[in-house]
């Protein structure tokens, strides 16, 4: 029943009551036992009233919550959504290092070749300039064997 419903029923026992009393029809005991039936019509009345308010009040505190519940599912989504997209974009640049990996491991085999061959080219100059010593001190000798010696 509606709140509204119970107070036009409450209303009508008193104005039955009242129509009756006024009337001179009811005896005095009827009178009694119909102001009791009222009365607890009234307490009646009011626990209802109470226990509507009561159910408002946890109505606006479910609703609130229901807000809140809704607003986190929706930042939820926000970000499943940014991390799905964050996800796509990790997912192409995994297929271009896949790509890209042949000519990484192709570069570390020519680099590998590049050092090698410098530290050749090293030796071999090294090897060169030690020649080009022996080959001057050699050089050098025989120019002093072949050098005129001095008159005295």
């Amino acid at each position: 029943m509606t709140l509204v419903r119970v107070s036009q029923i409450v209303a009508c026992a008193a104005l039955a009551s009242l129509t009756l009393l006024m009337s001179g029809c009811v005896g005095r005991s009827e009178y009694n036992a119909k102001e009791q039936e009222l009365k607890k019509q009234n307490e009646k009345l009011s626990r209802i009233m109470q226990k509507v308010e009561q159910l408002r009040a946890e109505l606006d505190v479910a609703e609130i919550a229901s807000e809140d519940g809704e607003q986190v599912r929706k930042d939820a989504e926000a970000k499943i959504k940014t991390l799905e997209q964050e996800n796509a974009a990790l997912k192409i640049q995994a297929d271009k290092l896949s790509q890209v990996e042949p000519e990484i491991a192709q570069l570390r085999t020519d680099l590998d070749a590049a050092k090698l061959a410098a530290e050749k080219a090293e030796q071999a100059k090294q090897d060169s300039e030690a020649r080009i010593q022996t080959l001057e001190r050699e050089i050098a000798a025989l120019k002093e064997k072949q050098a005129p010696e001095p008159e005295n």
